[in-house]
């Protein structure tokens, strides 16, 4: 009993129950185990579950708990464990994981024999028997119940318990890696036909650079032997210029992550050649996960450098021609319409710069002035994968709208599809056609009121087209006039057909495209009346420079025809009308002449009539008052005289006479000596008037004495003169005319400047202009000049009171003598409401005036 309940124990049972009821049910297969098997049983049980519960048995139980931790540990394995029977060969005892591996339950196991599981768990199990102390390494291939294989690896063994030999066999599933292995075989056999097929060359390097592994592309690339390349380095395929850089990314990216990115340099073939490679380069690393190798996919980018400079030539190319293309060119985005570039006729077109448009989309610029033009240009790209003239309307950046022909491809911008959109502008186009349109139809208006008519003629054809407007000209009905040279030449004159058909037909032989033909001749019209027309005609050529087509006009010149003939009849009588009416001109060219003498001379007289007037007055205060204190002192003197001659006479009446004689004498000289100073400017302004004579002469003495002239004509008004004239100014010139020509200014202000007006004021400055020129500025403030009558006033009749006394001479005399004998110039300047201004330039030195003649 005791074996039976440390067999019982050594099965790991949950209860002393479980452990003996199981432990009998393998003794049940054994020679020993008696025949009243199920009473023995029971008493076992109940044997057991009394000792472990009531401690009976101190020692087993603790024992006990030994060899439970133990079974527990067996359970926990993570191989199969079967103990076995050295005799027989079956099995007396597993743990879990052999259930779960062989998925059968520990009741089916136990009893089944080794060979029932596999044939070489048996043959295991004897070598295991006949060896003792020995493993004996066994492998089987077990199918499930479910049809899964796994394979099984162990040992088998004999150990011993309580001095009794038994078979253990531990085993382990290894199916996964029988299957990774045998996947690892198919990846290396795949792997190094890849490696050997590849058309990139593979290397592998130790961490010092030598080469350690290749393929036939790398040698194939490099030029080398096997060989020959075991003994480089990767340095020393590498110029030198590259060993830097490469360095760097060995140790800032491969040894810090595991890889590189991919990067270029460049490699020397054995002949020397060197040539652009790129390369991605990963490490490897030893069982303790340090560095050393690595291993890399080089490919030759010799041909893809050449394909990316033609590339890039040929995208500069394409730049040169987008950006000098006289075609308005924009390349954007295929989804979003975002502009990405715009050539200058484009920017011109829309308005936007170059800035402005890249970036933004068509829709946010609002440059499509349609809705939904975006839409329908993107469905038939799709649909024809090309866009043709397609016609839309853009708006500009100043809101004009153009019409554009919108031609649109997909053309390869770097990494990105793009569009290429062509822009032709039938903005103008369209207007020239619509101004084309109009111009026809007012072209066959205006012929048709002008009484001209088409024609075209097809010459190999014989075949002629006529307007309705030809046929009025003719005098037939539409349908009558037959469609042929011939049809034609029935209305020409009979008199004159056949010269008629000569001219065209000389014409016809011996012109060359393009030439043009014109003629005029008389026809018999459709209702018999004679009329006259003017053909013209343009020959023209077809592809094979045979001229064979004319078209042309026809224009009815009856009308003129009838004015010619009535012009013949006069011009006859032309030249006796012509030397008729020369005549009559050249008198009244004189009349005219002699009567501008007459009215300049009448107002040179009238100006010295007002000097006159205004000497006259002047001279009646001196005289006046001379006139009163000769007869005052006459009286006085008579008075005197009857005290003289009655001796009556006393003293204080002679003190009184003389005193009175002596006031007299006083007033009367001075008096006098006024009138003789009026006299004396009198007469010197009237000479200078009156005269052409030329001297030197200060200006502002004789702007003065001119003033003192005119002083009888302000008398009576409240206008003032004003003048700012230095005293050192002197002139060789013509005092008279200078004199005139102040004498006409001051009377257009007070006439015309100062009408209206109570206080006006005139202003006389003059000033040097360098040694030889004298600037002379009259102006006033009166109303001014309205500025459509400004250029007029120089103008002779020119007068604004025409029949209110005015001649309209005083300002053409005045440009007369300033441009004339005094050599000079004049401007003048006014605005209506600010006074005018008149600016004399005068040479010191009068120019010599022409002889008379």
């Amino acid at each position: 009993m005791a074996f039976l309940w440390k067999n019982c124990c050594l099965a790991g049972y949950r209860t002393a129950k479980d452990r003996c009821a199981r432990a009998l049910g393998v003794m049940k297969n054994r020679s020993e185990a008696p025949e009243d098997w199920d009473a023995l049983r029971e008493k076992i049980i109940g044997l057991g579950e009394r000792s472990v519960r009531k401690n009976y048995y101190p020692e087993l139980q603790h024992q006990y708990a030994e060899l439970r931790r133990f079974r527990q540990l067996l359970d926990q394995s993570s191989e199969l464990i079967l103990f076995f029977d050295v005799a027989r060969l079956y099995i007396v005892d597993t743990n879990d994981t052999a259930c779960q591996m062989l998925d059968r339950p520990w009741e089916n196991l136990l009893g089944t024999q080794l060979a029932g599981l596999h044939p070489a768990l048996s043959e295991a199990a004897q070598e295991a028997i006949a060896k003792p102390g020995q493993s004996i390494p066994v492998r089987a291939a077990y199918a499930r119940a479910d049809g899964a294989m796994h394979i099984l690896d162990g040992w088998a063994k004999m150990v011993t318990v309580d001095d009794r030999q038994t078979g253990m066999l531990v085993v382990r599933d290894i199916s996964d890696r029988v299957r990774a292995e045998e996947a690892l075989r198919e990846s290396e056999i795949k792997y190094r036909r890849l490696h050997e097929s590849m058309r990139d060359a593979f290397v592998s390097v130790d961490m010092a650079g030598n080469l350690q592994e290749f393929n036939a592309a790398y040698q194939t690339m490099l030029g080398y032997s096997e060989e020959e390349l075991r003994q480089l380095t990767y340095q020393d395929l590498t110029p030198k210029q590259w060993h830097a850089f490469e360095a760097g990314i060995v140790e800032k990216q491969i040894l810090e992550r595991g890889y590189s990115d991919t990067y270029e340099k460049e490699y020397r073939r054995k002949g020397g050649a060197i040539f652009p490679v790129e390369l991605r380069t990963f490490l490897l690393r030893d069982e303790a996960s340090q560095p050393a190798g690595m291993w890399a996919i080089v490919r030759d980018i010799t041909d893809r450098k050449r394909a990316e400079a033609a590339l890039r030539a040929s995208e500069e190319r394409f730049a040169k021609a987008f950006h000098i293309n006289p075609a308005p060119m924009v390349i954007s985005e295929i989804e979003t319409g975002r502009f990405l570039d715009a050539n200058e006729q484009a920017q011109h077109l829309l308005g936007y710069s170059r800035e402005e448009m890249i970036g933004h989309t068509s829709m946010e610029l609002g440059v499509l002035a349609d809705p939904g033009t975006r839409e329908r240009m993107i469905a038939q790209l799709r649909a024809d994968e090309v866009v043709r003239e397609m016609p839309i309307r853009l708006r500009t950046k100043i809101g004009e709208i153009r019409e554009v022909l919108w031609s649109v491809t997909v053309i390869r911008l770097g990494e990105q599809n793009v569009l290429l959109s062509l822009l032709f502008d039938i903005t103008e186009r369209k207007r020239a056609e619509e101004f084309l349109k109009e111009s026809t139809e007012r072209l066959r208006l205006a012929l048709q009121a002008a009484s001209m008519g088409t024609w075209e003629w097809d010459i190999t054809n014989n075949h002629v087209v006529w307007s309705p407007e030809t046929q009025s000209i003719f005098g037939i009905g539409a349908g009558e006039f037959g469609e042929t040279y011939e049809a034609y030449l029935r209305f020409a004159a009979p008199e004159i057909r056949e010269d008629v058909d000569g001219g065209v037909q000389e014409f016809l032989s011996s012109a060359h495209a393009p030439a043009v033909i014109q003629y005029e001749h008389e026809i018999i019209r459709g209702d018999g009346k004679r009329g006259w027309i003017e053909v013209r005609g343009t020959l023209f050529s077809d592809k094979q420079n045979s001229s064979n087509r004319m078209t042309g006009i026809c224009v009815d010149i009856t009308g003129r025809k009838r004015v010619e003939a009535e012009l013949r009849q006069h011009r006859e009588h032309l030249e006796e009308l012509v030397a008729e009416r020369t005549a009559a001109l050249q008198r009244a060219n004189e009349d005219l002449r002699q009567a501008m003498i007459q009215l300049v001379q009448s107002e040179k007289l009238a100006a010295l009539g007002y000097l006159v007037a205004g000497v006259a007055h002047e001279l009646n205060t001196p005289l006046g008052n001379a006139r009163v204190v000769a007869s005052t002192f006459g009286e006085h003197l008579r008075v005197f005289t009857a005290a003289v001659e009655s001796g009556a006479l006393r003293r204080s009446q002679v003190e009184a006479f003389l005193q009175q004689g002596q006031e007299a004498v006083d007033l009367l000289e001075r008096n006098t000596a006024r009138a003789a100073d009026l006299i004396g400017h009198f007469k010197q302004v009237a000479v200078d008037q009156t005269s052409m004579r030329r001297r030197r002469f200060n200006l502002r003495q004789t702007i003065e004495e001119v003033l003192v002239t005119l002083q009888p004509q302000f008398k009576h008004t409240t206008h003032r003169i004003e003048q700012d004239i230095p005293g050192d100014l002197e002139l060789d010139s013509y005092p008279g005319p200078l004199e005139q020509v102040i004498t006409n200014l001051m009377g257009n202000s007070l006439f015309h400047g100062f009408s209206g007006m109570e206080a006006g004021c005139i202003q006389l400055q003059a000033h040097a202009q360098g040694p030889d020129q004298v600037i002379l500025r009259y102006a006033d403030n009166g109303i001014g000049i309205p500025t459509n009558t400004l250029n007029h006033i120089f103008e002779p009749f020119f007068t604004t009171r025409l029949g209110q006394g005015g001649s309209g001479l005083g300002l053409y005399i005045v440009y007369s003598l300033v441009t004339g004998v005094l050599g000079g110039a004049i401007q003048v300047e006014s605005s209506p409401g600010q006074g005018v201004a008149f600016s004399v330039t005068l040479p010191r030195t009068a120019p010599d005036r022409p002889a008379a003649g």
